[in-house]
């Protein structure tokens, strides 16, 4: 197969030159059979040199099939993805020893790069010195079977595709303005899912059973359902500038230590079966009144901030650090005998008095 493929790839980089109608054909019907998507600059619509041309690296691929330790597929699959995300332009000069991809034939060394038993097993591609990375793109990352970290930063893309990598246990997509949605639905195996930084509005995580780590922050999420994930140990639903969310149901969430959910508008949090949580950073939910939390919790970090409750009872947590309860309406705060406390705020509130006993 890989025989025929490699020819077919030969013939339409032999053609591009006088039959650029037949270019594109031949393009489609591969991009059909890999599932790859070539982006809209192949039809003149944006970049047009011929660095952007996967068929300039899958033939590097040929050329260097004895050398390269991956598979021909994953090669070209690379290829595929370095033309995508326009990896010619990528400024990568101050992270030596990485070198540009397809300049040695040792994968190792190419900038994000890493194997496990000559399968691409992580890559991880940040800090490009080009804001134009991508642009427009969907990025398609078929090919890679056994590719379980992928990081991407700081890009102009559209979205990802994800749907063949099914192998991914840890997936961070960050900082990606244009990138609106994303389908985590067929990867299963996530361990980790850090897509923070987007212009995301909503995500189904129902399918990441395995799921431990889920860093959702500053998106436009307006609701979330994380009834699916038991296993989940941190949780970061985080935004500023545009709260969205106002009820978020932990009750299945036993594993919980930590849980970021500033400048929502929750009214209430629920976290009473959360017996393992070390963390609450719940500051600037302006309507919050009702903050429910497990007695015999580990709490070292209480940051209620700017809310409206107006009781709170935290003497059962002896261990509490950092108590952050400042710009409530509280008129009782009961917070008993803290060897380790080293910081308390509670100030801007109707209380006369504190009680430390």
């Amino acid at each position: 197969m890989f025989t025929k493929l490699r020819n077919s790839y030969h013939n339409a980089s032999v053609w591009a030159h006088h039959h650029t109608a037949v270019l594109v054909f031949g393009l489609t019907v591969l991009a059909a059979a890999f599932g790859w998507q070539f982006g809209s600059y192949f039809m003149g619509e944006s970049k047009t040199h011929a660095s952007y041309d996967p068929i300039v690296w899958t033939a590097r691929c040929d050329a260097n099939e004895e050398n390269y330790a991956i598979d021909l597929s994953e090669c070209y699959a690379l290829a595929n993805i370095y033309a995508q995300l326009d990896g010619p332009d990528w400024n990568i000069t101050f992270r030596p020893p990485d070198v540009a991809w397809f300049s040695d034939t040792d994968i190792e060394n190419w900038y994000g790069v890493s194997l496990l038993d000559n399968h691409v097993d992580q890559i991880s591609l940040y800090g490009f010195g080009n804001v134009d990375v991508g642009l427009g793109q969907t990025v398609n990352f078929a090919g890679l079977p056994f590719l379980t970290r992928l990081w991407l930063w700081s890009t102009a893309i559209n979205g990802v595709d994800l749907s063949t990598n099914t192998a991914l246990e840890n997936l961070t997509i960050r900082y990606n303005p244009n990138m609106t949605s994303i389908d985590v639905t067929a990867n299963t195996n996530l361990e980790v899912l850090d897509i923070e930084g987007n212009s995301i509005t909503a995500i189904d995580l129902s399918s990441l059973t395995n799921l431990k780590q889920a860093y959702l922050s500053y998106n436009q999420i307006s609701a979330i359902d994380i009834s699916a994930n038991t296993l989940l140990e941190q949780f970061n639903l985080a935004m500023y500038n545009n709260a969205l969310v106002t009820a978020i149901d932990f009750s299945n969430n036993s594993n919980l230590i930590g849980v970021y959910v500033a400048g929502q508008n929750l009214s209430s949090i629920d976290l009473s079966n959360a017996t393992q949580l070390q963390n609450l950073y719940a500051s600037y939910n302006n309507n919050l009144t009702s903050v429910s939390l497990a007695p015999t919790a580990p709490l070292t970090q209480l940051q209620l901030s700017n809310a409206q409750l107006t009781t709170l009872d935290v003497s059962m947590y002896p261990d509490i650090m950092d108590l952050r309860v400042d710009g409530n309406r509280l008129t009782s705060l009961v917070i008993g005998t803290k060897t380790q406390l080293s910081y308390l705020d509670a100030s801007r509130n109707n209380l006369a008095s504190i009680d430390l006993s």
